[in-house]
């Protein structure tokens, strides 16, 4: 039976999801295309009706697949004030010592970063584009009093769980995840100005 665009593009959407779990999870160069589809249940002779290579359905997990976006996408505030206690509270719950490890298994943005970072230019780009988006939806309801501190804010949190996912010293781990929270906390105040928003604690 000839597929339909539409279900093409649920094919797609599917082994990239699934690309991206294990990519986050063991790395690019530790998973074969036929690991890939066999995780989203397809032959590998499929692969190559959606993707011209390996390094090309990279880009595409680095462009699209984002956890953290679409957390910050479903925020349903209609208020300032709403939209960055929300904010918060992902990011909370972001750089809490016991969610690291789900954290990093579901975050593009740190798991991934250090091997984008030796990826070919697309994948960079791609990564760029993705990061502006996610920077783009914190911003979402806000009046900006200071852009390049909100930019700093989504660095400082995805290089700390980079960081504290590294470290085998569990105290070392939490300090660096607290001291993570207190900085995010002041540098969104300087990005917003301080704007009486509720806030949630990230300590």
């Amino acid at each position: 039976m000839r597929l339909t665009e539409a279900n093409k593009a649920k094919i797609r959407d599917r082994i990239i999801a699934g690309a991206a779990e294990l990519f986050r999870k063991h790395g690019y160069d530790a998973v074969n295309l036929d690991r890939i589809m066999q995780r989203s249940d397809l032959t590998r002779g499929a692969f190559y009706a959606h993707f011209r290579s390996k390094s090309y359905l990279f880009e595409q997990v680095i462009r699209h697949e984002h956890p953290l976006l679409r957390m910050l996408a479903a925020r349903s505030g209609t208020s300032a004030q709403d939209l960055r206690a929300e904010m918060e509270a992902i990011f909370a719950t972001y750089l809490a010592p016991e969610h690291l490890e789900e954290v990093f298994a579901g975050c593009t943005a740190a798991a991934l970063t250090a091997e984008t970072a030796r990826a070919p230019e697309p994948a960079r780009r791609a990564y760029e584009a993705a990061w502006a988006a996610i920077v783009e939806e914190m911003a979402r309801g806000q009046i900006m009093a200071d852009a390049g501190a909100l930019r700093a804010a989504l660095i400082l949190a995805t290089g700390a769980v980079m960081t504290a996912r590294a470290m085998a010293d569990p105290v070392l781990r939490q300090s660096a995840l607290e001291g993570a929270a207190a900085g995010f906390v002041a540098l969104l105040r300087q990005a917003f100005g301080d704007r009486g928003a509720k806030r949630t604690k990230l300590q």
